[in-house]
């Protein structure tokens, strides 16, 4: 093993001597890769373990599901596929996906779309979106980073938003406990899971992104550690075949981007069931 990383370092080494060479960019190229693919930057909900998990846990019957971020309701629909008895709390912030999300979800009762997002505070926020198509806009963000250039170009228009806290709407809605809460909104995960209080100690699972976004909120998942330990919450790694529940340390920000789970530590019945599926 000395051995090993002994000549690994030397070549490295000789390598950053000539880093514009074609040789090392294309080695740094292939590096990237892999590991993008080994640690499963994917987002293809067939094949990154997201429906995989669902299914494993189909059986536990879940009533109350959470999907904030709904875009056009291609995820509600799944979760409603797999707990058919549940009632699916849809949230979507821009007005430009709701009729599809509507038309999408038609038959579906016990899918209720809100058109509003959730956060830490109630208010209006701007959402930056790419309007130029008549399809949903998976890449609308609160948090642009305008010094790339690609993200210039998409960009190309904002709309104000309304924004409510989950606690305020857990207490109205007379919800006691949330079996899953699913939150993908682009570098907002955190303000989400803030804004529903202690209450966030009543939900079972939480899944929730983490990537590029979060280099412009500034919420890191060292911040997500923190906060949720505080609720008796571990947290892992979504795989396509298994979840890595881990501890935390700086290697861990993986900022290109994946899919992690927190559930509470003492329920074995869940971490069980999300180490192998």
């Amino acid at each position: 093993m000395r051995i090993r990383n002994k000549i690994v370092k030397e070549f490295g080494k000789f390598l950053a001597r000539y880093y514009k060479s074609c040789l090392t960019q294309s080695i740094l190229t292939v590096i990237t890769i892999l590991r993008n693919n080994i640690e499963n930057v994917n987002f293809k909900q067939k094949d990154n373990g997201e429906q995989k998990y669902l299914e494993k846990l189909g059986y536990l019957n879940f009533r109350t599901v959470f999907d904030v971020g709904a875009l056009i309701g291609e995820w509600a629909l799944m979760a409603h596929r797999i707990w058919p008895e549940s009632t699916i709390h849809a949230f979507e912030i821009l007005p430009k996906h709701w009729d599809i999300f509507l038309a999408n979800t038609t038959g579906s009762n016990t899918v209720l779309l809100n058109k509003f997002g959730l956060s830490d505070s109630e208010g209006l926020i701007n959402v930056h979106l790419n309007d130029r198509g008549v399809k949903g806009d998976a890449q609308a963000t609160i948090y642009p980073q305008y010094v790339i250039e690609s993200e210039r170009d998409y960009y190309n228009s904002v709309c104000e938003c309304l924004v409510r806290r989950g606690d305020d709407y857990v207490h109205e809605q007379c919800i006691l406990k949330i079996d899953l809460l699913k939150i993908d909104v682009e570098g907002h995960e955190l303000k989400v899971i803030e804004g529903f209080g202690d209450f966030i100690a009543s939900v079972r699972c939480i899944q929730f992104e983490f990537g590029v976004y979060n280099i412009t909120s500034k919420d890191l998942l060292c911040d997500f550690f923190r906060y949720l330990e505080k609720y008796d919450f571990i947290i892992g790694r979504l795989y396509p075949h298994f979840v890595n529940f881990f501890s935390y340390d700086y290697f861990k920000e993986n900022l290109t981007g994946g899919n992690y789970l927190a559930v509470n530590k003492n329920d074995g019945e869940l971490i069980s069931l999300l180490s192998g599926f």
